[in-house]
Formats: structure tokens, C-alpha cells, sequence
């Protein structure tokens, strides 16, 4: 329990480093697109030459091989949508707010496992979900790029709620082996698979709208790929292990709680965004229904 615990802190923090590095991007300027591509395609390499057990890939029957197939194919391209409307949702508005909203999605998952998989939600799972939900709300309409009484920026209203709804649909989709009663990821196949899968996607975006490559934004993918590289494992490790306590469902809640808190210090003092009282009460929203969500 207590290396679970461990690592799903851990994973939080990684979560942070991901968001700090995606903000830089959108800052930047740089390409999206060519960022994920590039950082995407090389972790996935990473995973295949040094996770994957190919003995026992090559050699040795493989449970629920399609299935796997199939659901972290479709994990990892959704994901990969998801990715790139996060970073657009940064450079049209408010980067701590985006990021808080997006990583809301958990909620999506957290429904989904009680109206698919049949997880029982106690009273504070409930008031956990009305608690984000109302959190949303708020923050939707908190994200105003300039002065107090600029207009609601739709665009940034549009993109986010997309990139929420579509992550939350990658979270299902990346936590349904879990679930998979006596299966274990005997070739350490999952994580290749979704990353490969979005890399994929990644790299027809670039192909499609033709952008170049700058050493800038290769820096950054080099050190998403270090930082992604930990995370994935960190994710489906601890997705495991909890499965095991039969208390998966508390991953993404605490893992998202640490994100959110992190990023959102890290927007306030390093990026000298702006929280009026509608935001702040947003996030505390936000905190206050993870941590509902976690004892659930």
C-alpha cells in the first residue's frame, strides 16, 4: 500500500513537469504538433527497446492480446487528441485554468467505471462529482485572457471542454485491462502500445499541416520524453497495484490533485497569472472534490 501510495504522489509531480512543459510550448509559439510528434515517437521507441519482455512477446502466448490491442490503440490515439487541444487551450486563454479543467476530466472516468463497470459511489464520491462539476463551471467562465471586463473567450471555452471529454474517454479506455479479472501485462506490451498508437496520430497531424522542426522545440520533447517515460510507467504500475486492493478508482483523483495544486502554484508565481475570486474558488472546488472522489 504503501509503495502505492508512493508512486501515485510521484506520478501527480510528473503530471506537473508534463503541464510546465506544455505551457512553454504554447508560450513559445512553437508547433503543437511537431512537440507531441517528436516526444510522443521517441518514448514510445524507449518503451519498446526497454520495457517490452520480447521473449516472452515472441515466444509465449499472450492473454487477451486483441483485446489489449484494441482498447490501448484507441487509449493512446484519443489521448493524443486530447493532448494537442490541452496545449491549444493554453495559448488562447489562461494556462493554470486550462490546465485545471482539463485535468477535471477524471471525473468522466470516474462516472464511467459506476454507469459501465458498476463501481459502487458512496455520498462522498457524489458530493465529490457535484463538486467538480460545479468547479468546471466556475472555471469555464474565469478564463479571460486580459482586464476583468473583457468578454468570455469562447474559443477557449470550446477547446477545453473538448480536451476534457476527450481525455476523460482515453482515462476509461487506459484503465479497462486493470480490470480484466486474473489478466497481468505479461510482455509489458500496454504502454508501447498506446504510445505508439499516438504517436501515430501525432505524426499525421505533422505530415498533414507540413511543419518544420526548430532545435527549441526539440529540446522540450527530449525532456517530455524523460519525463513521460516515468509517468507511463508510474501510471499502469500503480494502476496495478491498486486494482490488486481493489481501490483503482483512487489513482487519478490523487494523482490529478497533486497536478492540479502543482501547476496552479507554479502558474500563479513563475507565469504571474491572475486568480480573481471566481477562479480561486474554482480550484478549491476542484481540490475539494478529488480529495471526495479518492475516499470513494
Amino acid at each position: 500500500m504503501a509503495t502505492a501510495v508512493l508512486i501515485n504522489l510521484g506520478v501527480g509531480v510528473l503530471f506537473v513537469l508534463i503541464g510546465i512543459l506544455a505551457s512553454k510550448v504554447a508560450s513559445h509559439g512553437r508547433s503543437i504538433i511537431v512537440f507531441f510528434a517528436m516526444g510522443s515517437a521517441m518514448t514510445a521507441a524507449c518503451m519498446w527497446i526497454l520495457v517490452v519482455k520480447w521473449p516472452v512477446l515472441l515466444h509465449e502466448p499472450i492473454p487477451r492480446l486483441w483485446p489489449l490491442i484494441g482498447c490501448m490503440t484507441a487509449a493512446g490515439s484519443v489521448n493524443a487528441l486530447g493532448q494537442i487541444l490541452t496545449v491549444l487551450s493554453m495559448r488562447h486563454g489562461h494556462k493554470g485554468l486550462s490546465w485545471a479543467m482539463v485535468q477535471s476530466a477524471m471525473v468522466i472516468s470516474f462516472l464511467a467505471g459506476w454507469a459501465i463497470f458498476g463501481d459502487r459511489i458512496g455520498l462522498p464520491g457524489w458530493f465529490g462529482v457535484a463538486s467538480i462539476l460545479a468547479a468546471i463551471g466556475l472555471l469555464a467562465t474565469s478564463g479571460k485572457r486580459r482586464e476583468p471586463e473583457t468578454p468570455p473567450n469562447t474559443t477557449w471555452l470550446l477547446i477545453n471542454l473538448a480536451a476534457l471529454i476527450i481525455i476523460g474517454a482515453a482515462q476509461t479506455l487506459m484503465g479497462i485491462p486493470s480490470r480484466w479479472e486474473g489478466w497481468t501485462d505479461v510482455a509489458r506490451i500496454r504502454i508501447p502500445i498506446s504510445l505508439t498508437a499516438g504517436a501515430c496520430v501525432h505524426t499525421a497531424f505533422v505530415t498533414i499541416r507540413r511543419h518544420g522542426i526548430d532545435p527549441r522545440t526539440f529540446k522540450l520533447s527530449l525532456a517530455w520524453v524523460a519525463v513521460s517515460f516515468f509517468s507511463y510507467l508510474g501510471t499502469f504500475t500503480c494502476l496495478d497495484l491498486l486494482a490488486e486492493l481493489d481501490i483503482a478508482g483512487v489513482f487519478f483523483p490523487t494523482a490529478i490533485g497533486v497536478c492540479i495544486f502543482g501547476f496552479s502554484i507554479y502558474s500563479k508565481w513563475r507565469l504571474h497569472e491572475h486568480f480573481n475570486a471566481r477562479s480561486i474558488t474554482g480550484l478549491a472546488l476542484t481540490l475539494a472534490g478529488v480529495a471526495l472522489l479518492a475516499m470513494a
